[in-house]
């Protein structure tokens, strides 16, 4: 599932846009409510639980899967940028719930999964492509990134233990230490 992320080698870091990783989770989401019969009238209720479960395993699941695939390749750390979440206009998910709560839902989703497993994600005005690293704006955008990054793996206790009870809501049967410590940052700035 690797996308293609842009690898900023001079700061051991990749930037990966999550409408990339959005176009995989959709699929296999929307598959999953079908087969669990979540998918009523042909309607998504974000409010059921079972509903949420999925959407966090689908999320957790692939980011996680992506960050530990592209620092094995590439041997970086990764921040995952976003803009509009996911593309509208190609988005089948958006026939079975209105975009913008669907929008809003996985903010909140995305800024959970942050808080909890620390995985940095980077809100972008622009998007950030392999053509404009060098302006000035997009330099200022990087070091951010790169603070909140090493803030994010310094600045705080960065144990399993606090996570325990968030699996255990959620029902991430993957998520165990190992798998958290292949998907924890350990960016520090030289």
């Amino acid at each position: 599932m690797i996308t293609s992320p842009i690898i900023i080698y001079e700061h051991k870091l990749a930037l990966v846009p999550f409408e990339d990783i959005f176009i995989h989770i959709e699929k296999n989401f929307l598959n999953d409510l079908l087969l669990y019969d979540l998918l009523k009238d042909n309607k998504i209720d974000l409010r059921k639980k079972d509903t949420k479960k999925l959407i966090y395993h689908h999320l957790i699941y692939n980011i996680c899967e992506e960050i530990i695939n592209i620092k094995r390749k590439y041997k970086v750390d990764v921040c995952i940028t976003y803009n509009s979440i996911y593309k509208e206009s190609d988005s089948e998910i958006c026939s079975y719930i209105d975009c913008n709560i669907l929008y809003d839902q996985l903010i909140r989703t995305i800024k959970n999964i942050e808080k909890t497993l620390y995985i940095t994600f980077y809100h972008l005005n622009e998007n950030i492509n392999i053509n404009n690293l060098e302006s000035g704006e997009v330099i200022d955008i990087l070091n951010l990134i790169i603070t909140k990054m090493s803030r994010a793996s310094t600045g705080k206790n960065v144990n399993f233990s606090k996570i325990r009870d968030f699996v255990k809501k959620f029902e991430l049967t993957f998520l165990d230490e190992q798998y958290f410590r292949q998907i924890n940052c350990h960016h520090l700035l030289i």
